[in-house]
C-alpha cells in the first residue's frame, strides 16, 4: 500500500487500485480506479497529470461522454433489439436523448494505463444491452479518441 499525493491511498492487486466515485447521468457510482504499473513503481507523473486533468475537466467531459455514448448506442441498438426480440424494450429501447440511457449504462472502472507521451484515461462501462463487452471510452489528452466495446480501448 502507498499513499500518493494525487490518488490518495492505493493498494496493489496486479495494478494500483482504489475505490472512487464517478458521476454519470446525474448519479454517483462507486467504481474501481486502476493505475497500470508494477508494484515496485509508484504511478508516473504522466499518470498523475492525466488523472488530475480528467478530474479538473470532469463536468465538461461528463456531458460529452454522455452524448458520445448516446451516439454510439444509436449505431448498435437495432442489432440488439433484433437479438432480444420481445424483450427489446427492456434491454435496448428506442430513445431520443442521452438522458434516456440512465439506468442502462453503469460506470465500472477508470483505468489509467502506462503512458509515454499523452494523458490517457480508459473508462469502462457496463450496459444492459451487452453484459459481456459493455462500452469502453478512451480519452487522450481529455478528448474522446475511441468509443466502442471495452476490448476496443484495452
Amino acid at each position: 500500500m502507498i499513499t500518493d499525493e494525487v490518488f490518495g491511498e492505493l493498494q496493489y492487486k496486479t495494478m494500483w487500485h482504489k475505490k472512487d466515485c464517478y458521476n454519470l447521468y446525474g448519479k454517483d457510482f462507486e467504481i474501481d480506479l486502476l493505475i497500470q504499473d508494477e508494484e515496485t513503481q509508484a504511478p508516473s507523473q504522466l499518470q498523475k497529470q492525466a488523472y488530475s486533468e480528467f478530474i479538473q475537466k470532469k463536468n465538461a467531459l461528463q456531458k460529452e461522454i454522455e452524448r458520445k455514448i448516446f451516439e454510439y448506442y444509436q449505431t448498435v441498438f437495432e442489432d440488439y433489439r433484433e437479438m432480444f426480440e420481445e424483450n427489446a424494450d427492456l434491454y435496448a429501447p428506442k430513445i431520443n436523448s442521452p438522458e434516456q440511457l440512465k439506468g442502462f449504462v453503469k460506470p465500472q472502472t477508470i483505468m489509467i494505463p502506462k503512458q509515454k507521451e499523452n494523458r490517457i484515461i480508459n473508462i469502462l462501462l457496463k450496459t444492459k444491452w451487452d453484459l459481456e463487452t459493455g462500452i469502453g471510452i478512451q480519452l487522450v489528452d481529455e478528448n474522446i479518441s475511441i468509443i466502442g466495446t471495452q476490448s476496443d480501448v484495452l
